[in-house]
């Protein structure tokens, strides 16, 4: 297997899934008449920390194998591994006497900041997935 060079180390052990693959079958249940589906399956990266994975399937035409209809759309990401860090940051009170409210409001900014998810992020739409946190967004 030849691996691409832009797949980060933590996807190299789910590699195997990345492709595209298609096709046939019949699916019935004991309430329903047997009908012949098809079935696309693509598996792709872009260089990010996920994998991006579509499932598409439709209905086939019992005479001619034809695609008659969608039956289904999934997308699924591969959830992206959270990283722990720590932050230390240095504060120069103005007032002593405000010490509590300054440090909860500088955690507040710091966990707002660092949250992956809107409101968090450096524009407050969260962080793209794969986007690593690096020095020009921890000033």
């Amino acid at each position: 297997m030849q691996l691409d060079a832009d797949l980060p180390t933590a996807l190299v052990p789910l590699a195997w899934l990345i492709g595209r693959w298609e096709g046939a079958g019949v699916v019935g249940y004991p309430t329903i008449e047997s009908v012949n589906f098809g079935q696309e399956v693509e598996c792709r990266h872009d260089g990010r920390n996920f994998l991006e994975w579509h499932s598409h399937t439709w209905l086939l035409d019992q005479a001619t194998g034809e695609k008659v209809r969608p039956l289904s759309t999934e997308l699924y990401v591969i959830a992206p591994e959270y990283v722990a860090m720590g932050v230390t940051a240095a504060v120069e009170l103005v007032d002593p006497e405000q010490r509590d409210a300054v440090l909860e409001m500088v955690s507040e900014v710091i966990r707002l900041h660092l949250w992956p998810l809107g409101p968090g992020g450096p524009d407050g739409l969260g962080w793209p997935l794969g986007r690593a946190v690096d020095d020009r967004f921890r000033q």
